[in-house]
C-alpha cells in the first residue's frame, strides 16, 4: 500500500466549504438583511395630527386648532430578533467549524497510526509469516511435519494477510473520512 500524504493544515482550509457551514452563512446573511431592514424602519418618521375642538365660552363659539408631531417607531422587534438570530448563527458556525477541525485532526492522527501499523505488518509480519509457511510446506513435503501442522502455518499466514488487508481497507476508509471532513468529497 502506498500511503497518501495528508497535511491537516492544508486540508483544514476546506472546512469552510462544508455544506453545513455554507448553509449557516446563508442564514446569517439573511438575518443581517432582516436586521438592516429593521434598522431602516426605525428611522424616525413624524406623523402629524390635527385636532379641532369646539368650545363654547362666554364670548360665544370659537374653534381651537391643535397640531402635534409625534415620532413613529417601527422595526425595533424585527431588529432585536434578527440580532439574536445572528448571534446564534455565529455561535453555531464557530461550534461547527471547531468540531470539524477536531474531527479532522483526530482522523489524520488515526490515519497516520494506521499507516504505521500497515507498514509494520508489511515489513515484518507478512514477510515472516510467508517464510514460515514456505518452510512448513517444504517440511511437510519432506515428511518432517504432519498435514495438520502445515495447515496451522498456512492458517497463520492467511490470517496475517487478512489483517494486512483489513488495516489497508481501514486506511482507505479513514482517507475517505478525512476528505469528507475537509470538504474534498461531498
Amino acid at each position: 500500500m502506498a500511503p497518501r500524504d495528508v497535511n491537516a493544515t492544508q486540508l483544514a482550509s476546506g472546512i469552510a466549504t462544508l455544506p453545513e457551514l455554507v448553509a449557516l452563512e446563508a442564514l446569517q446573511r439573511a438575518a443581517e438583511a432582516e436586521q438592516r431592514l429593521g434598522l431602516g424602519l426605525q428611522r424616525p418618521e413624524f406623523g402629524v395630527s390635527l385636532n379641532v375642538d369646539r368650545a363654547r365660552g362666554r364670548a360665544g363659539r370659537h374653534r381651537r386648532f391643535c397640531a402635534a408631531a409625534a415620532p413613529v417607531s417601527a422595526g425595533q422587534g424585527q431588529t432585536a430578533a434578527a440580532a439574536a438570530r445572528i448571534a446564534r448563527l455565529r455561535l453555531e458556525q464557530d461550534t461547527t467549524r471547531a468540531a470539524a477541525a477536531a474531527d479532522l485532526g483526530a482522523a489524520v492522527a488515526a490515519y497516520r497510526n494506521q499507516v504505521e501499523a500497515v507498514r509494520v505488518l508489511e515489513a515484518d509480519a507478512l514477510a515472516a509469516a510467508g517464510e514460515n509457511e514456505q518452510l512448513a510446506r517444504r517440511s511437510y513435503e519432506a515428511g518432517q511435519i504432519s498435514l495438520a501442522d502445515w495447515l496451522l502455518y498456512r492458517r497463520e499466514f492467511l490470517e496475517t494477510q487478512r489483517e494486512y488487508l483489513d488495516r489497508s481497507c481501514l486506511c482507505a476508509l479513514t482517507l475517505v473520512e478525512i476528505d469528507t471532513i475537509a470538504g474534498v468529497l461531498r
